[in-house]
C-alpha cells in the first residue's frame, strides 16, 4: 500500500488482486494509515496508532475505537 496525493487530497491505494483507492488519514486519530498495518486476506487496514480497521474494499470502519467510515473511491483504468 503506498499513499498519494490527489488534488491535494491524501489517497492510499491498495493492491491486493485488483487495486483499491481509500482515504489515507485515520478518521478516528488523523494518523496516516500507510503507517499502519495491511491484512490483506482480510481486507483490512489496521491504524498503527490505535489499532482501529478499516475495509480497503469499500472504506467501512470494521473494528476497533471510534464509528466513522474512511472514503473510498472508484478507480478506472484508461488504456
Amino acid at each position: 500500500m503506498r499513499e498519494f496525493m490527489l488534488d491535494g487530497f491524501p489517497v492510499l491505494i491498495v493492491r491486493h488482486k485488483k487495486f483499491y483507492a481509500v482515504g489515507a488519514i485515520c478518521p478516528g486519530c488523523n494518523s496516516r494509515l500507510e503507517d499502519g498495518v495491511l491484512f490483506a486476506n482480510e481486507g483490512l487496514i489496521r491504524c498503527a496508532l490505535h489499532g482501529s480497521g478499516y475495509s480497503f474494499r469499500s472504506g467501512n470502519f470494521k473494528d476497533g475505537v471510534g464509528l466513522d467510515s474512511i472514503p473510498f473511491f472508484l478507480l478506472v483504468f484508461v488504456t
